[in-house]
């Protein structure tokens, strides 16, 4: 695949600058890459599972790490503010 070449510019795109697949795929097109193959959304998608690039902190909270946190926010910040404002329900 022609995007390995491009490995750290979408790793910054993506992890550093927050685009999207799209996004992505549209900069490498129209950018500075100009790439005229193999540079589409699913394409993009693809090589970041494939090399772990994710946008977000692939690290994730297990459910007895988001009660304690959701614990010890209700205590600072009172119980009318709640588990449903931290939530989101």
């Amino acid at each position: 695949m022609a995007l390995e070449a491009y490995e750290g510019e979408i790793r910054h795109l993506i992890e550093e600058d927050h685009f999207t697949h799209r996004q992505c795929a549209d900069y490498l097109k129209n950018g500075a890459a100009n790439i005229n193959w193999g540079a589409s959304e699913a394409n993009i998608a693809l090589f970041c599972v494939n090399n772990n690039i994710h946008r977000y902190d692939a690290r994730k909270m297990s459910t007895p790490e988001i009660c304690d946190v959701l614990e010890s926010s209700v205590e600072d910040l009172g119980p009318s503010y709640g588990r449903k404002m931290l939530t989101g329900t």
